[in-house]
């Protein structure tokens, strides 16, 4: 049988019809391709359902510790109170000594702060973000408690001592100290100071923990001795240049600060300063008057200063209150005439001396510099002349039962008629009496024992009732 092949038949369609055709296959690709995609969301909805209902499958909440500051310690309680932050947003934070999370116990976080109280050793801590879900324990642990390092120091030439020694830390925190070479010489915590000059040190614990100190190295001050240096030499005119000056009562504020200005502590603190950790001994001189009016002469800064601060600069003559100045002003070293005359002690009437403090003169600037402004008075015991030293507190005979049970403090003054002196060190045998003596031509600490110091001082004033609160005080300065 042949084959007929039949003609083509050729259709020729309008544009219209083109475009028609075009627009039905394009519906339906687009329809098609909604309908998967729809039906892959679902299937992504309903495994997440099925996955949670199920608890097969647990997001994660990866996070970590970024900062870590110790805000407290109970050392009775064994107990610390922490500031942590997370490296991304957390909602809420909890601790345990174990990986149990059905025990914990979540706090609410503030301003993306988890604040918690822990035990004082190693803990676990979780997260939860606003998902409800916990974040993997995170270990606490080698972290630094306490860094015990105050945030300023003033150190003098060559003194050394171990920075961190008394660091509390929880396991081994991997510590570093960066500073200055030159001023200060580290080797691991231990520290030489070396040249003047002011250095910041950073200690770091990795990128959890930070402290930075300010360290300022001088030979305007010494390390202050078990006993008085009755070697030290005698300050001289203008020793001292303005900055030097200017650092010196920066030092001496920051030690009454620390003892607590406007307690006993800081009272004993100046008095500490000045016979001890200052390099040179500050001269007596017998004074030309007082700022209180008791005096025959209306009198600043001659043989009394009483002002904040030590008078060893120019400056510091526009403080003086203006009087009857006799031979003034000169600071302190620097020489002026006398007329007192004790030519037993090498004192003659008319004779040049150099400027520095009489015995309530030294007392009256400890109490004034330590926060006690009990007015510029004299040493003397007689009730007809008010104002007195022995007018400060509670003033009684010193007996050796008051000293056996105590009742005599470092702090208080000690007196025998026209001489005053104040108490800043007890051993458990001995008195540490500060003052200043024309036997010894100036400034001095000297060591009483408890069992004879009632043969030179006969009388004590109490100052309890000056000094209301004993601040950081410290029998002892080492």
């Amino acid at each position: 049988m042949n084959d007929i092949e039949l003609p083509k038949l050729k259709v020729k369609l309008s544009k219209a019809e083109i475009k028609e055709l075009r627009d039905r296959r394009n519906t339906k690709i687009i329809v098609f391709f909604s309908f998967v995609v729809l039906l892959v969301i679902l299937g992504g909805i309903g495994f997440y359902i099925y996955s949670i209902h199920n608890k097969k499958v647990i997001l994660k909440n990866e996070t970590s510790i970024i900062s870590l500051d110790i805000s407290s310690y109970n050392k009775e309680e064994n107990y610390i109170n922490i500031n942590l932050q997370a490296s991304n947003e957390q909602e809420l934070c909890s601790f345990s000594k174990d990986e149990d999370i059905e025990k914990l116990s979540f706090e609410p976080m503030k301003d993306g702060v988890c604040t918690l109280i822990v035990p004082f050793e190693k803990v676990n801590i979780y997260f939860k973000n606003k998902e409800g879900i916990v974040s993997d324990p995170l270990e606490l642990n080698n972290y630094v408690v306490d860094f015990n390092v105050k945030d300023k120091y003033y150190l003098p030439l060559n003194s050394s001592g171990d920075l961190l020694k008394n660091a509390i830390v929880v396991g081994s925190p991997i510590l570093e100290v960066n500073g200055n070479a030159d001023i200060l010489i580290m080797d691991k915590f231990k520290y030489t100071s070396g040249k003047q000059g002011k250095t910041y040190l950073t200690i770091t614990n990795g990128e959890l923990q930070k402290k930075e100190v300010e360290i300022t190295v001088t030979n305007t001050i010494v390390k202050m001795p078990k006993e008085f240096d009755s070697k030290k030499k005698f300050l001289t005119c203008e020793q001292f240049s303005e900055s030097e000056a200017s650092l010196l009562d920066e030092i001496l504020e920051y030690r009454i600060a620390e003892a607590g200005y406007g307690t006993r502590a800081g009272a004993v603190a100046a008095a500490r300063f000045l016979t001890l950790e200052f390099p040179y001994r500050i001269s007596y001189y017998f004074e030309n008057g007082r700022l209180n009016g008791t005096g025959t002469h209306y009198v600043d800064g001659e043989g009394r200063y009483y002002h904040k601060g030590l008078y060893l600069s120019k400056s510091k003559y526009n403080q003086l209150v203006p009087g009857a100045k006799l031979k003034g002003p000169k600071m302190w070293g620097c020489k002026m005439v006398s007329y007192e005359d004790d030519r037993e002690n090498g004192y003659y009437p008319g004779g040049k001396y150099p400027n520095g403090l009489d015995c309530s003169g030294f007392v009256s600037w400890t109490l004034l510099n330590g926060g006690f402004d009990v007015g510029d008075g004299g040493a003397g015991e007689s009730p007809a002349i008010r104002g007195q030293m022995t007018d400060t507190g509670d003033y009684k005979r010193l007996t050796q039962g008051m000293i056996n049970r105590g009742e005599v403090r470092v702090g208080d003054l000690l007196n025998i008629y026209g001489h005053i002196a104040i108490i800043i060190g007890d051993d458990g045998d001995n008195f540490y009496v500060a003052e200043s003596l024309n036997n010894y031509k100036g400034v001095v600490m000297k060591k009483y024992s408890k069992k004879k110091v009632i043969n030179w001082f006969p009388y004590v004033v109490l100052m309890d009732s000056v000094y209301e609160s004993d601040g950081n005080l410290t029998n002892m300065w080492y």
